[in-house]
């Protein structure tokens, strides 16, 4: 018994610094997952940016798609009637019924 009581005392006053390392290592731990929690914090706000960007983007695109089909049936439509206009004068003109190659 006399053993166990000064294992035990011994175990004590290492317990006090254990103790205090424990509590050192907790406080390191806290420090680490307040920063990790900040940055997983961060992240969610990057990536939800992210998604309204990307979504933004999308649309954006959609719209230059139709616009440039707007566009190029503008121009068809354009070519198509300087054509007529261009067939037009040259039969004013007396000029043969020859189709023309633009």
């Amino acid at each position: 018994r006399a053993a166990i009581r000064t294992e035990t005392n011994g175990g004590c006053s290492n317990l006090g610094l254990r103790g205090q390392e424990a509590a050192s290592s907790i406080g390191t731990l806290v420090a680490r997952l307040t920063r990790l929690h900040y940055a997983r914090d961060a992240c969610i706000a990057l990536y939800s940016r992210c998604r309204a960007l990307r979504s933004r983007l999308r649309r954006a695109a959609k719209t230059l798609r139709k616009f440039e089909r707007d566009s190029t049936a503008r121009a068809q439509d354009g070519i198509r009637a300087l054509e007529d206009r261009c067939i037009r004068h040259l039969s004013i003109l007396g000029a043969p019924d020859v189709p023309l190659k633009f």
